[in-house]
């Protein structure tokens, strides 16, 4: 077992340093025992790897609290100084500016302390002496103004300027809600109070508007018009809420005229005076029955009149022309303000130039003649303006139709197509479209239409148009294809005659019934037979009359036949597509003459090839 001998306090070392110069591999004489001696000798390596990683312990230690220590001055110095300039600068705010506060507030503490005294020696006089308790309050009152002036004085230079403050706001508050204004007398009698004259001026044309409503023009003239008298005015200084606006100036007017007058409803159709009628209900109910019966039959939309309706509650000369009861106001009501306009075309008249010359539109025209066509003549009326009631009723209530929404052609080439060749890939179709609409009615006409939604109930289909980018030479033999119309090319190259068409027909050769068409020209013996169109061989070599006979399988249920060659170039099942070189022009078979008898066949059916030729 390894043991450790404990060194005496004089047996440390007094440099770390100067231990590791001892620490040698040579073997030092010592007082231990043997048996220790020898454990050290063993165990020689391992102490002086722990003395070395002590001693280096040691060392970072002293050296980081050296390192520390120096950062934490550094850090450190410029938060004291900076504390420090703040001490000052506060020190002598504290100093210059509130040294005079200190001493008030000192000079306060002594003053309570001395009237808390004075306090005390008054509760020990006798109650009963009263002038001896007044002689000696102003006795302390006069030595407490002698003794603290200052502090008087500071009080009073405090006051002064809050005291100010307070009555400058309470001024200014006081003359916000306050005004000049001119109070309307007659004779001693105070009608109100207005900003300025010409509030008066508006009551005294509404007043003498008033007072002569309803007066036609025979009685104007057999008696005196009724008007207002003048006031004598004084100024006066008012609240504001005192003020009084021109309709109850002019109330107040009529009111203390020598005039017959009565309180009652007046009624202002577009700003101007109608009647006045006693009851306001009575007013109110026969315009509520004209927008009743306009109402939808459905009860959706919005009903009101085109007119402004106003109600005036006020004085008015108590007369049967200006008061109405409500069957009077009824009847004038149904009555209208114009009378229909009618147009009589002349020669040369359009619906555009009519709309144009009456200020309205060709939708209105004939929203107006429901009757109209789309042709007008020489000596027909038609109505260009209607006739307009009194009170015109505006009925806005929303309406759904449906529209078509056109479809679009978009063109795509088609390697497959030679060039100028265009086919149909897919048929367009028109889509629909629900439409709400915010329609507005006067007096049942149409005048307006506004769009709030649109919502597509079935999209448009595209109509696709195939075309053709195929190049028209017939690789090996020679020429140039010819496109059609229809949906076949010419099945010959260089020939374009037809000697004998589809049908019953003659020829010097032949008559009858013509299953086909027969394409010939001069130099037509080996002119180079192509498919019409793409499609499976199902037929190629002699065929009867036919003689040489090549049969192609196209899509849709056609085939095509080409007969009486001079040579066959494909096989039964090869694929061949459209213009490729199948053959070639020749004479077998029952023939007179070298040509090409071409058949179609629809579901095995041979009907006439020209439409698929575009013929």
């Amino acid at each position: 077992m390894l043991k450790f001998r404990k060194r005496d306090r004089e047996d440390k070392p007094e440099d770390d340093n100067k231990n590791l110069e001892n620490i040698t591999d040579e073997p030092k004489e010592t007082n231990e025992p043997e048996s220790a001696q020898e454990d050290n000798e063993n165990f020689g390596g391992d102490l002086t790897l722990y003395t070395f990683v002590y001693l280096l312990g040691a060392n970072c230690i002293r050296v980081g609290k050296r390192f520390f220590k120096g950062l934490r001055r550094i850090i450190v110095k410029p938060f004291r100084a900076i504390y420090s300039v703040a001490r000052i600068f506060v020190i002598g705010i504290d100093h210059l500016f509130f040294k005079w506060l200190h001493r008030f507030i000192d000079e306060l503490h002594y003053i309570k302390a001395e009237v808390k005294s004075a306090y005390e020696n008054m509760r020990g006089l006798s109650i009963k002496n009263v002038g001896l308790i007044f002689s000696v309050l102003r006795h302390y009152i006069k030595k407490g103004l002698s003794r603290h002036r200052a502090f008087a004085r500071s009080v009073i230079r405090l006051a002064m300027p809050v005291a100010g403050l307070i009555v400058l706001v309470l001024t200014t508050n006081y003359w916000n809600e306050r005004t000049f204004a001119l109070e309307i007398l007659y004779g001693n009698v105070s009608l109100g109070y207005v900003a300025d004259e010409n509030v008066y001026l508006d009551a005294e044309t509404l007043a003498n508007e008033r007072l002569n409503l309803g007066e036609s023009e025979t009685a104007s003239s057999q008696q005196t018009e009724v008007s207002i008298e003048k006031p004598t005015y004084k100024i006066r200084v008012v609240s504001k809420n005192e003020l009084t606006d021109s309709s109850a100036l002019c109330d107040a007017l009529i009111e203390n005229s020598q005039s017959n007058i009565t309180n009652a409803c007046g009624i202002y159709v577009d700003g101007e005076f109608l009647c006045a009628v006693k009851n306001e209900t009575d007013a109110t109910s026969v315009f509520d029955e004209i927008l009743e019966a306009n109402k939808p039959a459905d009860g959706e939309g919005i009903v009101g009149f085109v007119e402004d309706i106003e109600y005036v509650q006020g004085l008015y000369p108590d007369n049967d022309e200006t008061i109405w009861d409500a069957a009077k106001l009824k009847a004038k009501l149904a009555t209208n303000k114009t009378e229909a306009v009618y147009h009589t075309v002349q020669d040369g008249d359009t619906l555009y130039d009519i709309a144009l010359e009456y200020d309205t539109t060709i939708e209105q025209l004939y929203a107006m003649n429901p009757d109209m066509g789309e042709n007008i003549y020489m000596g027909d009326k038609i109505i260009v303006s209607m006739e307009v009631n009194y009170v015109r009723v505006k009925v806005m209530k929303t309406e759904v139709r449906t529209e078509e929404i056109p479809y679009e052609t978009v063109q795509t080439e088609s390697s497959s197509l030679y060039k100028g060749t265009q086919r149909v890939k897919t048929e367009g179709s028109e889509g629909l479209a629900q439409i709400t609409e915010l329609v507005s009615y006067v007096d049942g006409v149409k005048i307006s239409t506004e769009e709030i939604e649109r919502v597509t109930v079935r999209e448009p289909v595209d109509r696709e148009i195939l075309v053709g980018t195929k190049s028209l030479t017939v690789s090996g033999g020679g020429g140039t294809i010819t496109t059609t119309s229809g949906r076949f090319v010419w099945p010959v190259i260089g020939l374009n005659s037809i000697s004998r068409g589809y049908g019953y027909a003659s020829s010097a050769y032949a008559s009858g019934y013509h299953t086909g068409i027969d394409i010939t020209g001069g130099g037509a013996y080996g002119r180079t037979i192509i498919a019409a169109d793409a499609g499976t061989v199902v037929q190629a070599g002699w065929n009867g009359s036919y003689g040489y006979c090549i049969t192609i399988q196209h899509s849709g249920g056609l085939r095509t036949l080409y007969a009486h060659c001079s040579s066959v170039g494909v096989y039964v099942g090869q694929y061949v597509y459209q213009g490729q070189a199948i053959g070639r022009v020749g004479n077998s078979g029952y023939s007179f003459g070298a040509h090409l008898h071409f058949e179609v066949h629809v579901n095995g059916r041979k009907v006439n090839p020209n439409p698929y030729l575009g013929r």
